[in-house]
């Protein structure tokens, strides 16, 4: 797989983990529900770097990464990183 895809890939699991939350696919929705968060600042900014960090770890450690784009991988430290914040 060449680096560029796996950028495309990378940014795109970012919204699918906001999105699997509620068990959705759609990109709009996911991108609201990113905006949402950050209605608290350390909310969303714990909750996105939980997402980074998780996903960042799976493309390192060379996990399915058709799975951690779907969000499948990010969505349970979004909502520690959620918790946390």
């Amino acid at each position: 797989m060449k680096e560029s895809d796996t950028i495309k890939l990378f940014l795109k699991a970012i919204p699918n983990s906001y999105g699997q939350v509620f068990f959705s696919d759609q990109r709009l929705f996911a991108l609201i529900l990113m905006v949402i968060t950050f209605f608290d600042f350390y909310a969303g900014l714990l909750g996105l770097l939980s997402v980074l960090v998780t996903n960042a770890t799976g493309f390192l450690l060379d996990f399915d990464k058709k799975i951690i784009s779907k969000g499948v991988f990010g969505f349970n430290s979004l909502l520690v990183g959620l918790g946390l914040g």
